[in-house]
């Protein structure tokens, strides 16, 4: 599972040998400035884009098959993973830079959204109030 961990310019995923392996790519490193918001995803593999990756291979039937790699988008852009679809996940949306999106599986998605929007200091908006809502067991909006 990749780590995430904040510095004082920006935060670095660190991945481990086998997603290394997975994603054909190293740790990534994006400064704070280029960072428009952080939230949790609830179903990684169901937002935007992804849920076509995993029909194409027949995969979303599976607990554990993971998603790692550059991604490219409809419009364009392009999205890195490392995510697992029955887990929920950190996604991190880049201003600039060559990912338009980054969507982690970690420990703690919770927690590290609300660490990184903090160390970012980004504006909770009605967007992040109700990405924090759509998850299944909640019943109102959070603050």
């Amino acid at each position: 599972m990749p780590k995430v961990t904040l510095s004082i310019s920006g935060l670095t995923v660190h991945l481990s040998p086998l997603e290394k392996i997975l994603a054909l790519r190293s740790d990534l490193t994006v400064p704070f400035a280029d960072i428009s918001a952080a939230y949790v995803e609830w179903h990684p593999w169901l937002a935007e884009g992804l849920f076509r990756l995993s029909s194409i291979t027949n995969v979303a039937h599976y607990n554990v098959h993971p998603g790692y790699g550059t991604y490219p988008q409809p419009d364009g852009s392009w999205n890195f993973l490392a995510v697992r679809i029955a887990r929920p996940a950190v996604s991190i949306d880049i201003a600039k830079g060559m990912y338009k999106r980054i969507i982690l599986s970690v420990s703690d998605p919770e927690e590290t959204a609300r660490a990184i929007a903090d160390a970012a200091r980004l504006d909770r908006s009605p967007d992040h109030k109700r990405r924090q809502s759509s998850h299944p067991n909640r019943t109102s909006q959070t603050t």
